[in-house]
């Protein structure tokens, strides 16, 4: 049976794109059958393999909605990234176009293709990266899948858009009877210690907030995972290796964002 994985937050620079690429990584190295599925109409995705997201004339998700592309024809495949057993549906810019211009339903019909694919049972696994915002396809997307990941940031902003997804979005998920695990992932973050003590700074304190917060949910579903603070090094990857941490080889300063996306690895994996 497929597990899908949704990465959204309605904030933006947290991670989300990195690290559900490098999530879907690990899936297809461990022989899994893995699509990503971009929503984000900044399309940095396919980016994250190599691909010059704005040279590429890839079609997405409303191409097949509307019925001028067929599924297998989107898919940007090993022949073009190297990775045996993941295959990505980009996304484009044209991709806003198309959903912003056409009525609310449409979000719904996009949202039928989705669940089509996954209940096709083609993958073990399906991950969905969505831009930095709410909608309604999301909203859908949240009662459907089997977790939702929220990279969050020790930092104000990235702490009031998670909290608004624990206190707001949540509850209307548990109404709709959702049993979706719920993933809120530290990143770019790690709790430091000075002679064996915590450093108990501002970074620390609000992740304190947000682990109080979730434990007052009493929420069975919900947990705070592993944290990462390998925000350079994810960066250096992308930007001079052209791809994915967890795909760089022999070079150690890559040793320990590797072992840390391999513990959050383990830790969903183990959930879902």
């Amino acid at each position: 049976m497929t597990k899908t994985l949704l990465f959204t937050i309605r904030k933006g620079g947290v991670g989300k794109t990195t690290l559900c690429s490098n999530q879907a990584v690990l899936f297809a190295n461990a022989g899994k059958k893995t699509l990503i599925i971009d929503l984000d109409p900044q399309a940095n995705l396919i980016g994250q393999f190599g691909i010059n997201p704005y040279s590429s004339n890839f079609k997405n998700i409303a191409d097949i909605t509307d019925g001028v592309a067929k599924f297998e024809d989107c898919l940007v495949g090993s022949k073009f990234h190297k990775i045996e057993n993941l295959d990505i549906l980009p996304a484009n810019y044209q991709l806003g176009d198309s959903c912003e211009s056409r009525s609310k339903d449409y979000y719904a019909l996009i949202f039928r293709q989705i669940k089509a694919i996954i209940k096709s049972n083609t993958y073990d696994c399906v991950l969905i990266d969505t831009n930095p915002a709410w909608n309604k396809l999301i909203g859908y997307l949240v009662q459907t899948v089997d977790a939702v990941c929220i990279p969050f940031n020790a930092e104000p902003n990235s702490n009031f858009a998670t909290e608004d997804f624990i206190n707001e979005i949540l509850p209307t998920m548990r109404d709709l009877d959702s049993k979706a695990k719920i993933f809120i992932i530290p990143n770019k973050f790690t709790i430091r210690k000075r002679k064996g003590e915590i450093v108990q700074d501002a970074e620390y304190q609000i992740y304190k907030q947000l682990e109080k917060l979730i434990s007052t949910k009493k929420d069975k579903n919900i947990f705070l995972t592993p944290e990462i603070n390998t925000s350079k090094q994810y960066a250096n990857a992308i930007t001079f290796d052209k791809k994915p941490v967890v795909c760089v080889n022999g070079i150690s300063a890559y040793n320990k964002p590797k072992k840390q996306q391999k513990l959050l690895n383990e830790f969903i994996q183990s959930k879902i």
